[in-house]
């Protein structure tokens, strides 16, 4: 089982087999077309013209274009990798990982970032249902009795209780299937809208105007949006699994060929949509593309439902290694017997541990910004090109030396940016992950999201909207915090601030204010103590917002 040309670790054969025979080696090539499509592409995409705003068209193109080829060269690297020793499969990323760095060091290295990419993706999603669903149905019945966003949460994770009983990838594949169509469908809603609705009057495509620090921010921020778009490869050994493999013909054949139609169907989604996006609104385009179209609410409905769709089967595409790993585990330490009870007990244990953590803390996403950066790109980016350099040995200089040297020398440093620069500047959306939801944008990651229906109602015509602490049973004080208008896309912090200062304000009435300032074009003004407004103005600056601090003339 060894190649004839020693490998720079001993051989660690996948020992420890898949439970009741899985996988069953019976998938087509179309099959790993759908899985990888489910996985990669997501709602991010629509959020990828406002990352285009930040680059221009020369490095927003040039970024989109490197991303796709270099994650393109990744995948067909980790397809050959899965059967690189004659007579193994390395069925799992971690056995690929052992292989590569030793049966110890290998674990520790791939299995937290896989997991960090699984069951963080997993919670999002769960997330996004519940929030899609709510979404469609406020827009769908809105004389119907409005429940809370964690009974919707919900219903969408009891869904999952009973589609993780399917017992592997092949058993899933009508669901993955829909879940790519929903994914092609939104996605062609966006552009094909945009490109109907023309380009808005006095157009711009110059940079931003903001400060020198906000903009490196933002740079960073559309950087690692785009970039990790394409991350789908921490399953991709385990949908190879699947795929049956002959002497006559490996399985990376039927596989390769698969893969490159998901990343075919992952340009005609990408591409049209950040650059369509872009030269329709310019500047102006909002973090999601369908707020910027302001269609019928039936469209932002359908595109909420579609959503819900894909996320139903992303859910389950990155639950499936997991599942494996949980049952291993039972059965190897546990000497727990492989059938339905093991399934019933460790499947249904983990969607009620996501689904726990989603109602909990419904907004994980935003901390998945932050955790993505630590898996999505090394599965994706470096670790296939350490692991292809360690075992194939490439010669020196060579194209394939030179490729995957630049890989790793650019997206190590430039990972660690990422994550620095999202923690430091608490940014919105960071990947394909990542969720377009009604308060705040989310990193990593390869997700879904809601889609809102666009404030039409107007108040009085004003540049400003205040809301008076007076009526909160304080005494009129003396300075007022400006919160300029320019602070629509980083909302879910003064939605914060908003709900922290103001006595009684809820999240649905913060969001509505935010909204409601940014359609009329108005900023949002807080009255308070002088004391109060110096440390409110110090924290928003301190996390990039545009505010200023005033006396309030006439006895406000």
């Amino acid at each position: 089982m060894v190649s004839t040309s020693p490998p720079p670790k001993e051989v660690v054969e996948s020992k420890e087999k898949w439970v009741e025979g899985d996988p069953s080696r019976r998938a087509k090539w179309w099959y790993s077309t759908f899985h990888t499509v489910t996985a990669m592409i997501g709602a991010g995409v629509l959020s990828l013209p406002y990352a285009m705003a930040y680059l221009g068209w020369g490095p927003g193109t040039m970024v989109l274009v490197l991303s796709w080829l270099m994650t393109l060269n990744t995948m067909w690297q980790m397809i050959q990798l899965h059967e690189c020793v004659p007579g193994t499969r390395f069925d799992r990323y971690i056995d690929l990982g052992r292989y590569a760095f030793g049966a110890k060091l290998g674990g520790w290295i791939v299995l937290p970032q896989q997991l960090i990419v699984q069951v963080g993706c997993d919670i999002v999603y769960m997330v996004t249902g519940g929030k899609c669903l709510k979404k469609f149905m406020e827009i769908a019945c809105s004389s119907c009795t409005q429940l809370k966003q964690s009974y919707w949460i919900l219903i969408f994770g009891g869904i999952h209780f009973f589609l993780s009983q399917l017992p592997n990838f092949n058993s899933v594949a009508a669901v993955s299937l829909a879940a790519a169509i929903m994914s092609l469908s939104y996605s062609t809603i966006a552009w094909a809208g945009c490109l109907g609705h023309g380009q808005i009057d006095n157009v711009s495509y110059e940079y931003k105007s903001t400060s020198p620090t906000d903009y490196m921010f933002r740079v960073f921020n559309a950087l690692g949006q785009i970039s990790f778009a394409f991350a789908g490869h921490a399953v991709a050994l385990e949908i190879q699994a699947t795929i049956p493999s002959t002497p006559e013909r490996p399985s990376k054949i039927p596989m390769w060929k698969g893969a490159v139609g998901a990343y075919f169907i992952n340009a005609i989604c990408y591409f049209p949509v950040a650059m369509i996006g872009y030269w329709a609104f310019g500047q102006d385009v909002d973090d999601n593309v369908l707020m910027a179209l302001k269609k019928p609410g039936w469209l932002i409905a359908s595109a909420n439902l579609m959503v819900v769709v894909h996320v139903i089967g992303s859910y389950q595409v990155y639950a499936m290694p997991v599942f494996d790993l949980l049952e291993r585990m039972m059965v190897k330490k546990l000497n727990f017997p492989p059938g339905i009870a093991l399934r019933l007990i460790t499947r249904s244990a983990y969607v009620a541990f996501t689904l726990f953590v989603g109602v909990t803390f419904p907004f994980f996403g935003d901390l998945l910004g932050f955790f993505g950066g630590f898996g999505f790109a090394p599965t994706s980016y470096f670790l296939p090109s350490i692991m292809w350099l360690v075992i194939k040995k490439p010669k020196r200089f060579s194209f394939k030396w030179f490729i995957n040297w630049v890989t790793v020398v650019q997206h190590i440093p430039y990972g660690s940016l990422i994550v620095l620069f999202l923690l430091v500047g608490a940014r919105g959306p960071c990947t394909n992950r990542s969720i377009l939801m009604a308060v705040s944008t989310t990193g990593p990651g390869k997700g879904a999201g809601v889609l809102d229906k666009p404030v039409i109602e107007r108040t009085t015509p004003g540049r400003e909207s205040e809301f008076d602490l007076r009526k909160s049973r304080k005494i009129a004080p003396p300075y007022r915090v400006i919160l300029h208008n320019d602070n629509f896309n980083k909302r879910e912090y003064v939605v914060q601030v908003l709900m922290k200062v103001i006595p009684g304000m809820s999240l649905d009435n913060a969001v509505n204010i935010m909204q409601e300032a940014h359609h009329n074009g108005m900023a949002v003004v807080i009255i308070c103590a002088q004391a109060d407004a110096e440390e409110h103005c110090m924290q928003l600056r301190g996390n990039g917002l545009l505010s200023s601090i005033e006396p309030a003339s006439g006895g406000c």
